[in-house]
């Protein structure tokens, strides 16, 4: 991975998206937030968390994946979960809602990371996959959502504009798996 991704590799400890400078961080909400910014904070809780899970996993595939088109599919993704989260969190320094840019994953996705380090070679790829496929359909249902209702129009916009690209890895991951259960 390149210096750009390191931060966003180490779990974004500092907040920082590439290019996002020290001005752009969003600063914690201080008080109960509104529905509006309630529903921005959760919604980029969960998107930013999933593109540090992604970003992450294809990490890990990049040095354990066998399979060419794993390790195609991984480089992708790698690369879309920088550009989503700048998007993302670009979107929400124009929105002026108040929110925090998650820095560590769940505890679902960690796991999920976890079974990706200690899987065996041999079953890495179609593991690899399964996480992919479950990761990108519960991220396009998401953005989808939000994109309808989320109530904060340039953080919607940012949703609507970033599911294309999501419905399209979860269609080669699909693909992906097809040939891997030949």
């Amino acid at each position: 991975f390149d210096g750009a991704g390191a931060l966003f590799a180490a779990g974004c400890d500092r907040h920082d998206a590439p290019g996002v400078t020290r001005r752009d961080r969003i600063p914690a909400v201080s008080q109960a937030p509104s529905a509006t910014n309630q529903a921005a904070s959760d919604f980029i809780g969960k998107a930013v968390g999933d593109d540090l899970y992604e970003y992450q996993a294809a990490g890990i595939a990049a040095v354990r994946a066998h399979d060419p088109a794993v390790r195609t599919l991984a480089a992708a993704t790698a690369k879309a979960s920088l550009a989503s989260r700048t998007e993302l969190v670009q979107s929400v320094a124009v929105s002026g809602q108040r929110v925090t840019i998650p820095s560590k994953l769940t505890d679902h996705l960690q796991s999920m990371l976890d079974q990706l380090h200690r899987g065996t070679a041999r079953d890495f790829d179609k593991t690899y996959i399964e996480q992919q496929i479950e990761a990108d359909e519960d991220a396009l249902s998401l953005m989808s959502a939000y994109a309808r209702s989320g109530g904060a129009p340039s953080i919607e916009a940012a949703a609507a504009a970033l599911a294309p690209a999501r419905q399209d890895r979860l269609d080669k991951a699909r693909s992906i798996q097809d040939e891997l259960n030949k």
